[in-house]
């Protein structure tokens, strides 16, 4: 096939990399001047081809039109001679739109090409995405885990804090939660007065390796704790030009996180890195990867994403960020922040992650960075922002309204539910909890004369306990069980969204 891209100013170069991909058809791009696409209507988009009349008029078998431009393109087929579709929103779709046009899919001159085959576009994903793992810069591996140069891929490591010798099971459950949603390597973390056995951390690390399949490694302090951990461990988290010497060269098979001494500008972080990085080198350690410290919001982290930046291109080695310096110190959903700090990630060219859950706010962000890092991947693939990827953290507000109106009625009058109806006075009373550590709600029955628990429910759907309450207690007022039905829904939510429930008390500030 003989195709023809029209593209807005901006997006030229990005479309002719697109082209030069696509083997088997005759594409050309043809550049307007708008500066985006999502500026251009039908009119602008005649009048710019009537420009180019005598170079394209009947040349072609398809001219693909912006899937961001305003309006129907069908009077362009008059301009150009030529069948005219919307193309998809983001260029990094066009190959897959140009292969479903020979297979003889029918496109729109009025809806974007994404929208009319998008699942056949998010399977499709997963293919690319394949490829360009197949195809990434792995420089060395940790375990069974290959570090790429640069991502895609994104190694994520969970960083797990142990204290006491009583965790040991509570942390291995922990660590096999994050496997199953999608993490890569596990790091101990151990704090300086934590109070654990050298026995205890040896049957972890060991259960870990053979049961989960993972690599090990360790942040602490004590080098003492290395040296007697070093030969059952991956991965050394931490190491600078004062720690070497305490090291003295050992577990040289090892891999290590190198972090500067000083990180005050960009150029002193990188000739910090460059020196330890030397030292490291000459005796002997090959497996390293560069962690420049991602500092605080409002404490250097805009300085830090610049050192970032420069370290990345200046450096050829394997560069870390760690999430939890930024998420745990700023006061909002975790979700949002390891969303924004993933794709900043990709962009900068950072290639292993580091995420912690050790505060009640950050509960679940393992689940948010391996979701994210998904739904970069796929922008990375379509060439496009983070949106309409089919995966999203949005969790509390959506992109569009779903809801269905009240139609209108016939009715004169509606009835006002406003006024407070005071509490209903029955011979059972409701105790209700949520149990977090089963994630279920429970419901007490208690007698209002005697105060005592008489029967205890237990369960996840709340429609379904509040049934079986109803059938067991029949003679209970349909107002208290309209109350019972109320709070567990404010249960269910409260167990979804981790927040503390207390009867009676509102969900949400």
């Amino acid at each position: 096939m003989k195709v023809l891209v029209i593209t807005s100013a901006s997006a030229y170069e990005l479309a002719k990399e697109v082209v030069n991909s696509i083997v088997g058809h005759e594409v050309s791009v043809l550049r307007l001047g708008c500066p985006v696409a999502s500026l251009m209507t039908t009119q602008y988009l005649a009048e710019e081809l009537l420009k180019h009349v005598s170079d394209i008029k009947g040349r072609y078998d398809y001219v693909i039109v912006p899937g961001l431009a305003i309006g129907d393109v069908a009077p362009l087929k008059e301009i150009t001679n030529s069948e005219v579709i919307k193309g998809p929103r983001y260029l990094g779709d066009l190959p897959d739109v140009i292969k479903l046009l020979e297979l003889g899919v029918k496109f729109s001159t009025k809806v974007p090409a994404d929208d009319i085959v998008k699942e056949h576009l998010l399977s499709s994903y997963k293919l690319r995405l394949e490829e360009v793992f197949k195809h990434a810069n792995y420089i060395f591996s940790i375990g069974n885990i290959r570090i790429p140069l640069r991502p895609p891929p994104q190694v994520v490591m969970y960083e797990v804090m142990i204290r006491h010798d009583d965790e040991l099971e509570v942390i291995f459950k922990r660590v096999m939660r994050a496997i199953e949603l999608g993490i890569d390597i596990v790091v101990l973390g151990l704090p300086l007065n934590h109070n654990v056995s050298t026995k205890v951390l040896k049957s972890l690390i060991s259960r870990i390796k053979s049961e989960l399949g993972r690599p090990v490694g360790i942040d602490v302090k004590s080098i003492d704790l290395i040296n007697v951990l070093g030969d059952e461990l991956d991965l050394i988290m931490n190491l600078d030009l004062n720690t070497l010497n305490q090291l003295g060269g050992l577990y040289k098979d090892k891999a290590v996180v190198l972090t500067p001494n000083d990180t005050s500008t960009p150029s002193s972080t990188i000739d910090s890195l460059i020196k330890t990085i030397k030292v490291f080198t000459d005796v002997g350690y090959s497996k390293i990867i560069v962690d420049p410290l991602l500092k605080p919001p409002q404490l250097g982290l805009s300085e830090s994403l610049v050192n970032y930046y420069y370290v990345v291109k200046e450096l050829n080695y394997p560069i870390m960020m760690g999430f939890s310096n930024v998420y745990e110190l700023i006061d909002a959903d975790t979700h949002s922040v390891i969303a924004l700090l993933t794709s900043i990630a990709m962009e900068l060219g950072v290639s292993v992650l580091l995420v912690t859950e050790e505060s009640r706010k950050s509960i679940n962000a393992v689940y948010e960075v391996v979701k994210a890092r998904d739904m970069v991947y796929r922008a990375y693939i379509r060439k496009s922002p983070p949106v309409d990827t089919g995966i999203d953290l949005l969790v509390i507000k959506e992109k569009r309204y779903r809801g269905v109106k009240p139609p209108t009625t016939c009715l004169k009058e509606h009835v006002v539910a406003d006024k407070v109806i005071p509490n209903i006075v029955d011979e059972f009373y409701f105790k209700i909890y949520v149990d977090e550590s089963s994630n279920e709600i429970v419901v007490d029955v208690h007698n209002i004369n005697s105060n005592e628990c008489i029967k205890r429910y237990v369960g996840k759907d709340p429609l379904s306990i509040c049934r079986v309450v109803a059938k067991d207690f029949p003679t209970i007022s349909n107002e208290h069980f309209s109350y019972l039905g109320y709070e567990l829904c404010k249960a269910e939510i409260a167990l979804k969204f981790r927040r503390s429930y207390i009867q009676d008390s509102p969900l949400f500030s």
